[in-house]
């Protein structure tokens, strides 16, 4: 079973996201096609949400060190959109790419003590000094390809994966 709670966010994309797909100025499936756009396009076409204000959209300068992580390989929130957050924060926003990283680099041992290290600085300075070299050691994941039951069929947790094939397949080419 999926942990994602789908009725709250298909409620919150199609109310803040999917209206304003429109004024992208990304190449609509640039880096991973078209298929999980056009799943959304067709979900909130139908799906009820509220509305949410302009305001909502704006992005003041913060007054206080921030921390944005970014993986290379993400999907879902490319190096571009942390890039351009990091600019509309101003000089206070700390904007650190794992390039061997997808979506949700918090996990990974050594963004995980980026951010404690961020945390517990003395100062904003120290904080927005803080070393994130790490980032750049981390090594690339390898493709899972789950093992086949006896008679070639995949074990019933793995009945999904050609809906992740054109990611592995973008991935296995990025790789070569």
């Amino acid at each position: 079973p999926s942990k994602i709670a789908a009725g709250l966010h298909f409620s919150v994309v199609c109310a803040e996201d999917q209206p304003r797909m429109a004024l992208s100025t990304d190449k609509p499936g640039q880096d991973f096609g078209t298929s999980i756009s056009q799943m959304y396009a067709d979900t909130c076409a139908y799906w009820p949400r509220g509305v949410v204000p302009d305001a909502f959209y704006t992005v003041p300068v913060s007054a206080s060190p921030l921390l944005l992580l970014s993986g290379g390989l993400d999907p879902v929130t490319p190096v571009r959109h942390g890039a351009r957050m990091a600019k509309a924060l101003g000089p206070n926003a700390l904007h650190v790419v794992v390039p061997n990283a997808g979506h949700g680099v918090m996990p990974l041992d050594c963004m995980r003590d980026v951010l404690f290290r961020f945390i517990d600085t003395p100062d904003d300075a120290a904080a927005l000094a803080v070393d994130a070299s790490c980032a750049k050691n981390i090594p690339r994941a390898s493709t899972f390809v789950p093992v086949a039951r006896a008679g070639g069929a995949a074990p019933s947790c793995c009945h999904r994966l050609s809906s992740a094939g054109s990611t592995a397949r973008f991935l296995n080419r990025a790789a070569s």
